[in-house]
C-alpha cells in the first residue's frame, strides 16, 4: 500500500515504480501458476476484462472472405463491416474521415474493428444494442466514453484491508474505500474492471479453514 501511495505522489519516480512493481509480480508469484505460466487469477481477470456489459456483444462469426479494402474511405469500411455483420455503426461529430488499406480476411467483427480502428487513430465503443460508436482516438475522447460507475462489494469472510490491498496490486484500482462500519468496499471505475473486481472477491471471500 506504501508503494501505491508513494507512486501515485511521485509518478515520476523510477525507484518508487521499480518497486511497486516489484511488490505487485511478488504476490501474484504466490498464486498458482497454469500451465501456460500465467495464474489462474490473471487468466480470469484477462477473460472477464475482455467481456462487454450483458446485452451488448459483438456477434462472433467469421465476416466474408473476401473483405479486402484498398485506398478505402474509413467511413465506407467501418460502415460496410456493419453491414456484413448486422450491426449499426454511427460516428461521433468530430470523427474525421480518411482513406485506408487493410486485409481482413477471415476475421471476425471485434477483430476487423480493431484492425481499421488502429490503422486509422481511431477507438470504438459498445454505445447501445447492435450499435458501435467510431471515436478519434484522442486523450479527450477516451475520457468522455469512459465510462465508470459505483459498486459496493460485501465481504464475508475475507477480511477488508487485506483485500483492498489486493485489488490495488492485482487490478490496479485507485478509487476504491471501505464502507464506515459494514464488511464492504466501494469501488468506483469501469464496468469491465468491476466485473474483474466481482470475480477476484468471489475467489478469494472464501471462509477460512479451521485448524
Amino acid at each position: 500500500v506504501e508503494f501505491q501511495i508513494s507512486a501515485e505522489l511521485n509518478p515520476d519516480s523510477r525507484e518508487v515504480q521499480d518497486a511497486l512493481r516489484n511488490t505487485r509480480s511478488a504476490v501474484q508469484a504466490r498464486l498458482v501458476a497454469r500451465a501456460d505460466g500465467r495464474t489462474e487469477l490473471e487468466a480470469m481477470i484477462d477473460r472477464v476484462s475482455a467481456l462487454p456489459p450483458d446485452g451488448l456483444r459483438l456477434p462472433e462469426g467469421p465476416l466474408p472472405e473476401s473483405l479486402v479494402f484498398r485506398e478505402a474511405s474509413t467511413r465506407d469500411v467501418f460502415s460496410a463491416l456493419g453491414q456484413f455483420a448486422n450491426f449499426n455503426i454511427i460516428f461521433d461529430p468530430s470523427f474525421v474521415d480518411d482513406t485506408v488499406s487493410v486485409d481482413l480476411q477471415g476475421a471476425d467483427l471485434s477483430t476487423a474493428l480493431t484492425s481499421v480502428a488502429r490503422s486509422t487513430r481511431n477507438f470504438y465503443r459498445i454505445t447501445g444494442p447492435q450499435t458501435v460508436t467510431v471515436i478519434p482516438d484522442t486523450p479527450a475522447k477516451r475520457r468522455e466514453y469512459e465510462e465508470e460507475v459505483v459498486q459496493t462489494f460485501y465481504l464475508s469472510n475475507a477480511d477488508v484491508a487485506e483485500t483492498i490491498d489486493l485489488l490495488r496490486l492485482v487490478i490496479d484500482l485507485r478509487r476504491l474505500a471501505p464502507v464506515t462500519a459494514t464488511r464492504a468496499i466501494s469501488v468506483r471505475d469501469t464496468p469491465e474492471r468491476l466485473a474483474a473486481t466481482a470475480k477476484l472477491i468471489s475467489a478469494i471471500d472464501k471462509a477460512r479453514p479451521e485448524v
